[in-house]
Formats: structure tokens, C-alpha cells, sequence
């Protein structure tokens, strides 16, 4: 059934992307979001994208690394398969060196971003000991950085509320930008 949805779904994007359609006319910004997701928020890129135009190009936790797995042999898929695995972000990160949590910036460029949304995990006390050097290096690139508090495991201690907060004031302090939809900036959480 997978495969047949695959199909499906790759022939509707093929047509899309000959006739050279815009899925996202409202998108101001491409950006890629890095680190762990958010309170869990799975909605967070929509409401980024519908609130403020934020187009979530790419996220860290669906990075399993960039490696193109040929199709010529079992053999070669299998060892490209493996190569994903071996690179893959977090796997990385877990395994250590800093270099390896700063490695945004050139997914960011790779991906043609104006933007980085960082989910800045309070709970994540490795990545909280580099924000002076995300700070520094944002600085040093023409991409801007916008800090999103967040908890990962206890969405009381930093609400999603708190979080779109954080991006209604970056928008529009630092970008100096109107939303999409004013209505979208203050939502109940618990409705539903």
C-alpha cells in the first residue's frame, strides 16, 4: 500500500514541478529549523508558515544524512544505506564534537535559507553551552537566527503560547514584519 501511495504522491509532484507550480505563495522566508522538536509541536512549521510566511524548508530531525542511496546493486544501496546511517545528524551529535551541532549553517546555505529557526531545548544543556557561539557566528553569516525557547519534554515549563511569543516578537522587532494572519499569534492550546 506504501508503495502504491508513493507512486501517487511522486506523480502529483512531478506534474506540480513541470507545470512550475507554487505550492507556498504566501512564504517569505525559506528556513530550516534545527534541533530536537519543539514541546513536540508538530504544527510549529505550519503555524511558522501561516502565521509569518516562514517556509520550514528542512528540519534536523528528519536529516538522517544526505546521502544519495543508488538503486544499480543491492550491494551499493546497502553500503549507501549504511554511509546515511553513519552520517546521520544525530548520530553525530550523540557521538561528539561541537563542529557537529554548529553544522546548521551549511544545511541553511545548502538549502538556499535566508533563515534558521533554533529550537533552543532548555533541557538540552550541551546545546545551551554553545549559544554564545551560535550567537557569535549569526553575526558572521547573512542568515538570520531567531531563538525559540522550547522544552521538549514539559510543554508547562515553556508553553507553546511562550514560543509564539518569542517569534511574534523576533518578526516584529527584528524583521520588522506584519503577520500573515494577525489571528494566528494568540491561540488556546487546550481547545479541541
Amino acid at each position: 500500500i506504501i508503495q502504491k501511495t508513493d507512486k501517487k504522491i511522486l506523480k502529483i509532484m512531478e506534474e506540480a514541478y513541470s507545470k512550475k507550480i507554487n505550492c507556498f505563495p504566501k512564504a517569505r522566508h525559506r528556513a530550516i529549523m534545527w534541533g530536537g522538536p519543539a514541546c513536540y509541536w508538530l504544527q510549529f512549521p505550519s503555524w511558522l508558515y501561516n502565521c509569518w510566511g516562514i517556509l520550514v524548508v528542512a528540519a534536523m530531525d528528519i536529516f538522517s544524512g544526505n546521502v544519495t542511496i543508488s538503486t544499480d546493486s543491492l550491494d551499493a544501496a546497502l553500503i549507501d544505506v549504511a554511509r546515511n546511517f553513519e552520517t546521520g545528524i544525530m548520530r553525530r551529535h550523540l557521538t561528539g564534537g561541537y563542529q557537529h551541532t554548529l553544522e546548521f549553517w551549511e544545511e541553511a546555505e545548502k538549502f538556499n535559507c535566508d533563515m534558521v529557526v533554533l529550537n533552543n531545548d532548555i533541557t538540552c544543556k550541551g546545546a545551551l553551552g554553545l549559544t554564545g557561539v551560535i550567537m557569535d557566528q549569526a553575526q558572521q553569516k547573512d542568515i538570520k537566527l531567531m531563538m525559540v525557547s522550547n522544552d521538549m519534554f514539559d510543554h508547562r515549563t515553556i508553553s507553546r503560547q511562550d514560543m509564539r511569543d518569542e517569534v511574534n516578537r523576533f518578526m516584529t522587532s527584528v524583521m520588522a514584519e506584519e503577520p500573515l494572519d494577525p489571528s494566528l499569534m494568540d491561540l488556546d492550546d487546550d481547545f479541541g
